[in-house]
């Protein structure tokens, strides 16, 4: 049976490869494709060539706050880049966390992780570009013309 969806790819940086790959095996063993960038350099064009094929950016702990804000600034910067949703995984203290848009608390359950990733994905603009591609295509999957068909 053909896949009509390709698997959600989720960006990781980071400042510790061995905390990004242990996401991504994460991520992973719950079906998501990860892509763990190497190079958080802030030039528009570089962000946007990371992030191109990618549903959700996701940073990591070990990140600095001035890399994170440079990516963050380049991503804003970057047309294609700018309609993917970014998380944080944060290990300040919950409390701090409640109130703050894409911020999840770390460590975190895989489950708790996933239901942030999926509500990000959900309230993504889907008229931007990153996500203009994939939305349009579901409704002809559950109804259009294969279910005039079957009828």
């Amino acid at each position: 049976m053909p896949h009509h969806h390709r698997p959600t790819t989720i960006a990781i940086l980071g400042a510790d490869t061995v905390v990004e790959n242990a996401i991504a095996l994460l991520l992973e063993s719950a079906g998501y494709d990860t892509k763990v960038l190497e190079d958080p350099s802030a030039s528009a064009a570089n962000a946007e060539e990371q992030l191109v094929g990618v549903d959700l950016l996701l940073l990591t702990p070990s990140l600095r706050e001035e890399t994170q804000e440079a990516f963050l600034k380049a991503i804003e910067a970057a047309p294609a880049a700018a309609g993917v949703p970014v998380l944080t995984l944060s290990t300040a203290p919950q409390d701090e966390l409640n109130d703050r848009t894409g911020m999840v608390p770390w460590p975190t359950p895989l489950e708790d992780l996933t239901r942030a990733i999926e509500a990000a994905l959900v309230s993504a603009p889907s008229g931007e570009p990153g996500g203009a591609d994939r939305l349009p295509s579901r409704p002809a999957e559950y109804g259009g013309d294969a279910a005039r068909e079957c009828a």
